[in-house]
C-alpha cells in the first residue's frame, strides 16, 4: 500500500519559536548605536507577535503540507482489522493473534548482532542515527520494524503504521487510558492513508469492540491480557489455560529448549480460567499456581498436571501448521466473531470483580482501569 510522506522546509534554531512566533526588526535608539560603535556588537531590539491561529488551523498546515514521495515495497503489511500482541507470543500467532511485535530492545544492543527470528521488531531509540543503524543490520529478516521512542521524537516519520499508547508520560499503568483522545488522530491517519492501532487498556471482545466504536481505531493492541491466557485471540472467546495453553507452552520451551526463567515468567502470568472457561473450582485454581510456583524443571510441571511430553515435536508441529493456515492478507477477525456470536458459538470470561479492579488496574479488572485515591 502506497503511503505518502509529508516533509515541512527544516526550521532554523528553536522549531517552537519559528512555528509560533513572528519576530521583526525596529530601529535602534542613538544610545543602541552609540554601544555598537563602542563595543563592535550590534545591539538589535525585538518586538515579538504572538500567533494567534488555534490549534486546528496549526494541524491543517501541517496536514496540507505537498506530499514529498510515495513509496511501495515488494511485501506490504496490513495493519488494519486486527488483534495485535506486543510482546511476540508464539501461542498467540497459534490462536490468532493478527501481527505480533517483538520485546523492546535498545539500538545498542542490537547492532552488531545476528538473525535469530523473522518479525515485527520493536527498537528503542531516541537517537536517529542509531535508530538507523539498529535497523539495518535486522531490515532483511524482518517483517516490519517498530521505533519505539516514548513520546514522540522529531524523526519519527515516514511511517506504515503508529500505535498510540492512550496513556501520557506521566501516567501510571493502573491509570485509564484516555481512548478519547485518540479518534482525532486517527481522523489524521485516515486523511494520510496511515492506520493507527489503540494500545491500552484492551483486554476482551467486548472490550474491544468498545475502543474501535469510540476511537475508530483500524486496530487494537494488547499485552497482559494475552500474558493471562494467549487463547484471548480465538473469536469464540479464550479457552481453559490449564488443558489447553499450558499443554502447548510446556510442549514449545521442551522442543526449543526455551531457558527455564523465560518458561516460568510465562506460566506465572498464566492465570487459572474460571467458569464458563473450565470447571475448576477455587481450590483446584489455587492448587494449579502453587504447582507453578514450586516447579522448577518443564518436567516437574508436566508432572504436576499430568501433562505427557513424549510428543513435543507432534505438538510444536501442529502449532506451525496452524500459523501458516491462519496467515490470510484478508483475513477480519471482526466479522469472525461476529459469525461466532450469531452461531451461538462464544464463550467469554466473566467480568472479574471491580474491587479488584480498583486494586490492580487493567491487570485485572475488565476495561478501562480505574485510578485507586489514597
Amino acid at each position: 500500500m502506497p503511503v505518502a510522506t509529508a516533509r515541512s522546509p527544516s526550521p532554523v534554531g528553536d522549531v517552537r519559536d519559528n512555528k509560533r512566533l513572528k519576530t521583526e526588526h525596529v530601529s535602534k535608539s542613538p544610545v543602541q548605536d552609540e554601544m555598537t560603535a563602542i563595543n563592535g556588537i550590534e545591539v538589535v531590539d525585538h518586538i515579538t507577535e504572538l500567533d494567534t491561529r488555534s490549534e486546528a488551523d496549526l494541524v491543517e498546515e501541517q496536514m496540507n503540507l505537498p506530499i514529498e514521495y510515495l513509496k511501495t515495497y515488494e511485501k506490504e503489511l496490513d495493519y488494519r482489522e486486527k488483534l495485535v500482541l506486543a510482546p511476540m507470543r508464539l501461542l498467540s500467532l497459534y490462536y490468532g493473534a493478527g501481527l505480533v511485535w517483538s520485546p523492546e530492545v535498545v539500538d545498542k544492543a542490537i547492532i552488531g548482532a545476528e538473525r535469530v527470528v523473522d518479525l515485527i521488531f520493536q527498537i528503542g531509540s531516541s537517537n536517529p542515527e542509531l535508530a538507523v543503524k539498529a535497523a539495518q543490520v535486522v531490515q532483511q529478516d524482518v517483517s516490519g520494524i517498530d521505533l519505539n521512542c516514548g513520546c514522540p521524537k522529531p524523526f519519527s516519520t515516514g511511517i506504515r503504521n503508529l500505535t498510540v499508547h492512550c496513556r501520557t508520560r506521566d501516567m501510571r499503568p493502573g491509570e485509564r487510558a484516555l481512548w478519547e483522545r485518540l479518534a482525532d488522530i486517527v481522523a489524521l491517519g485516515k486523511r494520510r492513508g496511515l492506520p493507527v492501532i489503540c494500545n491500552g487498556d484492551g483486554d476482551g471482545w467486548a472490550n474491544w469492540e468498545k475502543i474501535r466504536t469510540e476511537t475508530n481505531a483500524d486496530s487494537v493492541m494488547l499485552a497482559r491480557a494475552a500474558e493471562r491466557n494467549p487463547s484471548v485471540f480465538l473469536p469464540t472467546g479464550p479457552v481453559c489455560n490449564l488443558t489447553e495453553v499450558v499443554p502447548r507452552l510446556l510442549a514449545i520451551a521442551q522442543y526449543t529448549n526455551n531457558p527455564w526463567g523465560n518458561t516460568k515468567f510465562l506460566l506465572t502470568q498464566f492465570k487459572a480460567s474460571s467458569p464458563p472457561i473450565s470447571n475448576m473450582s477455587k481450590q483446584e485454581r489455587k492448587q494449579a499456581s502453587e504447582i507453578v510456583s514450586k516447579g522448577k524443571t518443564v518436567e516437574q510441571i508436566a508432572e504436576g498436571f499430568n501433562i505427557s511430553l513424549d510428543n513435543v515435536q507432534a505438538t510444536f508441529d501442529d502449532i506451525v501448521q496452524k500459523i501458516k493456515a491462519r496467515h490470510q492478507p484478508d483475513r477480519n477477525v471482526w466479522a469472525e466473531r461476529h459469525e461466532a456470536e450469531v452461531k451461538g458459538q462464544v464463550v467469554d470470561e466473566p467480568v472479574e470483580d471491580t474491587q479488584d479492579a480498583k486494586v490492580e488496574g487493567f491487570e485485572v479488572g475488565v476495561g478501562q482501569a480505574e485510578t485507586v485515591k489514597v
